[in-house]
């Protein structure tokens, strides 16, 4: 079994958790008559994500138990080695997981345009896209995607960050 199946095996069951624990808190999310009368709940997006990516968890786990060779499944050989440990940290998904953390805290700073924007072109360069029309096009397309999804159909206020770039933000929304 190759490593970034190994790996992807235990981002799978890490995610199941995470999903189980949010899904449970979503729950908790509390409803008032004013948000009762409007189309959809405050619940309705984290727990469609949350179900989503339990689904998408659920079937990569699948397709990893599907690979397994029998000799593979011998007592006493572990997967989770020092060696493999020490490898996870070369590997392009810890880099995601990091940048989408730094996203999250520079979010309500410079707004979730500008943000968004440039984790997006980070993110497309991890991935080795070196043509900068494919990488700028990327990003102004998802995010006026997802602008539009979560201000016009879901009416979610977006964090449109401090001085200056509170301007920018209200230039656009």
């Amino acid at each position: 079994m190759d490593r970034i199946s190994k790996y992807s095996f235990y981002l799978a069951i890490f995610f199941l958790i995470f999903c189980i624990i949010f899904y449970f808190e979503a729950l908790k999310i509390p409803k008032t008559e004013l948000i009762a009368s409007m189309s959809s709940a405050p619940d309705l997006w984290p727990k469609s994500l949350l179900i989503l990516l339990f689904v998408f968890n659920v079937y990569t786990l699948i397709k990893y138990f599907r690979k397994i060779e029998i000799s593979e499944l011998i007592p006493g050989k572990n997967i989770l080695n020092y060696k493999n440990i020490k490898n996870l940290k070369k590997n392009k998904l810890l880099v995601v997981l990091v940048l989408i953390g730094i996203y999250v805290f520079t979010a309500n700073y410079f707004g979730v345009l500008l943000s968004s924007f440039l984790l997006i072109i980070t993110l497309i360069n991890v991935l080795e896209e070196k043509r900068l029309s494919v990488i700028v096009i990327y990003s102004i397309l998802l995010i006026f995607f997802t602008g539009f999804i979560f201000l016009k159909i879901l009416y979610i206020p977006l964090p449109r960050g401090m001085g200056i770039f509170r301007n920018i933000s209200l230039f656009f929304y």
